[in-house]
């Protein structure tokens, strides 16, 4: 969790909080963090992150050590998960009223399987989910609770595991293509050249793994509004839920990414991982 500040006044770097990540050997990598309030806009109760990346069969990897064999011929996993309770989002009270975006539990969970050395890791949701629960959205001087409604398709961002598999679909199915340009932000058949590719950029894919966003009864904010997975906040700003960079050989999913646009700018993200299993080096 982090992000930073840039009005009013002078930018302010937010320290991320709870940041893990592994040496280039693998192993295991853990971190947590108390409560905080950072910049008096963002907060949380608590966060904990968590990494771990090693052989499956721990056996021959000792016996890799001995020179028995190489570790090209082993398989690996990484797991990689985000967890943030009591979150807390401010904006106002400057000039507008103080409004307050607050959720009870954000966390995603990714976890790489790789064969074995030279062939593509496999990328999917983890045991523990994608949770996005108790969103509530409260405005000073208004007593109305706002709740928010988080609907997940993991598929087929999750069940088409590896960049070639999503690819291969993608340009040999027409309906799968229908079905996913939106999501794949693809550009229209009538403004593209005859020959279809594939609609990455820089080498990748910028999409999203929420299907519905939702308030509660259908009683929302005033002047408030769902595009997707964006939600305008006017007063507070916008937040994207549930994105995800897909490339070739990783993936990373940010499940709340913040774009303050009132009395206070700036950008912050909850629940940010990334996950590749590769070996390094190659």
């Amino acid at each position: 969790m982090g992000g930073r500040i840039r009005r009013p006044g002078a930018a302010l770097a937010i320290e991320t909080q709870a940041s893990a990540c592994l040496p280039i050997v693998g192993g295991l990598a853990r971190a947590k963090a108390a409560s905080c309030l950072l910049g008096k806009t963002v907060g949380f109760k608590s966060a904990l992150t968590y990494v771990h990346g090693d052989y499956d069969d721990t056996a021959k990897a000792a016996e890799f050590t001995q020179g028995k064999h190489g570790a090209n011929n082993l398989s690996a996993t990484t797991t990689a998960w985000a967890e943030v309770r009591g979150v807390t989002l401010m904006n106002g009270g400057i000039k507008d009223p103080v409004r307050r975006l607050t959720a009870d539990m954000v966390r995603a969970n990714l976890i790489a399987k790789a064969p074995r050395n030279g062939q593509e890791s496999s990328i999917t949701c983890g045991p523990k989910g994608l949770v996005l629960r108790g969103l509530e959205y409260r405005i000073e001087g208004d007593r109305r609770v706002y709740r928010l409604g988080v609907a997940f398709a993991q598929a087929p961002f999750f069940a088409l595991s590896t960049w070639s598999g999503l690819t291969r679909r993608y340009l040999e199915s027409e309906e799968f293509e229908k079905e996913t340009g939106i999501e794949l932000f693809a550009p229209p058949a009538s403004s593209r050249s005859r020959r279809k590719a594939f609609p990455a950029v820089g080498g990748h894919v910028y999409t999203s793994v929420v299907s519905a966003l939702a308030w509660d009864k259908g009683v929302e904010p005033p002047g408030s509004s769902i595009a997707g997975h964006k939600l305008t906040l006017p007063g507070m700003g916008v937040i994207y839920f549930g994105e995800m960079m897909i490339n070739e050989c990783s993936r990373r999913l940010t499940m709340m990414r913040v774009h303050l646009g009132s009395d206070f700018g700036g950008e912050a993200v909850v629940g940010d991982v990334r996950d590749n299993g590769s070996w390094m080096p190659p």
